[in-house]
């Protein structure tokens, strides 16, 4: 049974995966920074900087808080299997593929209870959605594709019995995990999971309470500059540009629209599919029916709370929406489909709960074969790209990418990109910035680095006070007389950043010591 359930979730991921062969090649998608930022995370620990945060070469060399302030999970991973095997290109897929393989896994976990039929079901109709295949292979978005296939595991260990210290560390590991996934999908998904863990579990509150705290004291090093440091860069600026009402779907989108790859536009006109699959959705409303009518509370509990985040997605909750200024840093309201989801194939695969026997193993299997032949051909890219080190690393490449592909990151101290490149006679790295530099007049100094209050300044040793300069770069506060001076500036984490390294350090310790 085991050896039949691994085969299976093999072939099934790869027939998820198929359209990444390709040695050097990965998809052409809306976003194709994944090699760029793994590379760029790679170059800039072997800098000598972790959790890495700054880097100089982007940014036309004025620099860029890349990793500082973007859910830092996929690009870990990427660098992890990039640093394992040796090339970009392939570890991004390594790494798809094992998300890919986790998340058909976690699903098939967490419906296993209704039996194999049942889970075999559920997990393919997750693993085939289109809305996948548009992470995957139209949209590149793949720390919300992380996001979506963690999700499975976290409901599963936070619907355990947390009064097991087990269960209780694994409900905080998987949920710390989750939370630096993506920047926004597991902050919607997050009341939901802790609603869910409630209710299923009424009598261990203060567990779940425990476990709750040690999951958001876990990843704080990371949440901390996200929450509460965001005015430093244009994120916020960058995101509510968008406009909500133009992006929600109509219901007959979710069950057919044409398949593109082109972005999101205001109405019915979309150049890309929001498709959840006819199949799947037959088989949730099936199995919704099944479930009502058996009265079955458990499975009622989990599928209704994460279905119904398809209302999300619809123009009707538009004053839920307006209501709540902060949902406009999600951008496009149809993002809350990833959680949806999980929801459409857990009760999908409920719907053969009651098929045990041989007979129900060949109806599992029909099924099972439906959905792939129904959805695979949306596992396809449109085109493909090249990727090598040299391209990875060019700066040529990476100056277009920042302004074109990721400028939520701008230090908000600068208003716009810079035209030209900074020329100043230092040595950079992603720690400091060394050098002389030469002043003729009496003025305040000034290093071509755009500004952040991370940044401590010496000359000739002297601890120096600095400003940004109405460029945003960095200048210091006083003037100084002319001369030669030997230039440091550093990079240090601020006082906020150093609470959430020591809130997090002290819980991975507390955490160790419970499992012990």
């Amino acid at each position: 049974k085991r050896l039949g359930v691994l085969i299976f979730t093999i072939l099934t991921s790869s027939v998820v995966m198929a359209g990444f062969i390709g040695r050097d090649t990965l998809p052409d998608v809306h976003d194709p920074t994944i090699a760029y930022r793994t590379q760029i995370t790679i170059d800039t620990i072997a800098s000598g900087q972790f959790p890495p945060a700054w880097h100089n070469t982007l940014n036309y060399g004025y620099g860029y808080p890349l990793n500082l302030y973007y859910a830092p999970l996929i690009t870990y991973l990427t660098a992890i299997a990039t640093s394992l095997v040796g090339n970009v290109v392939i570890g991004v897929k390594l790494t798809l593929w094992c998300i890919t393989l986790f998340g058909i896994l976690g699903v098939y976990k967490l419906v296993i209870k209704y039996g194999l039929v049942a889970s075999l079901v559920a997990s393919t109709a997750y693993a085939m959605l289109p809305y996948h295949a548009s992470a995957l292979y139209v949209r590149g978005s793949y720390a919300e594709y992380l996001a979506i296939n963690l999700l499975p595991w976290v409901i599963y260990f936070w619907t355990k019995p947390l009064d097991q210290k087990k269960h209780m560390i694994m409900a905080s590991v998987s949920m710390a995990l989750f939370l630096i996934s993506h920047n926004t999908i597991p902050f919607l998904a997050f009341p939901l999971v802790i609603t869910i863990s409630f209710l299923s579990q009424k009598n261990n509150y203060k567990q779940i309470i425990l476990a709750l705290v040690l999951s958001l004291a876990l990843p704080a090093a990371f949440l901390m500059p996200i929450f509460f440091e965001r005015s430093y860069i244009q994120l916020d600026s960058v995101a509510t540009k968008t406009v909500l009402a133009d992006h929600f779907v109509t219901p007959a989108q979710l069950w057919y629209s044409p398949w593109g790859y082109g972005g999101s536009t205001p109405g019915e006109g979309d150049l890309m599919s929001f498709m959840l699959g006819k199949g799947q959705i037959v088989l949730s409303i099936l199995g919704l029916i099944f479930a009502v009518v058996l009265r079955d509370q458990s499975i009622l509990l989990i599928s209704i709370p994460l279905i119904a985040m398809l209302l999300a997605a619809l123009p009707l909750s538009r004053p839920i929406w307006d209501l709540i200024p902060t949902l406009a840093l999600l951008q496009f309201p149809w993002r809350v489909l990833g959680i949806a989801t999980l929801g459409l194939a857990y009760i999908s695969g409920y719907l053969f709960t009651r098929i045990k026997n041989n007979i129900g193993l060949v109806i599992g299997a029909v099924v099972v074969s439906l959905l792939i032949t129904t959805n695979y051909t949306y596992f396809r890219p449109w085109n493909t790209h090249t990727f090598n080190h040299d391209i990875v690393t060019s700066e040529a490449n990476l100056h277009p990418l920042v302004l074109n592909k990721i400028p939520e990151y701008l230090p908000a101290w600068m208003d716009d990109f810079p035209s030209k490149p900074s020329v100043d006679g230092l040595t950079r790295t992603a720690v400091a910035v060394r050098g002389k530099i030469t002043s003729s007049d009496l003025v305040p100094l000034t290093i071509k680095t755009a500004y952040m209050p991370h940044w401590r300044l010496t000359l000739n040793g002297y601890p120096t006070d600095i400003i940004p300069n109405e460029d945003g770069t960095i200048r210091s506060h006083a003037v100084v007389p002319p001369g030669e001076y030997e230039v440091e500036l550093t990079w240090h984490k601020t006082t906020l950043e150093m609470i959430g390294v020591a809130i997090s350090l002290v819980t991975l310790i507390i955490v160790l010591g419970l499992s012990l």
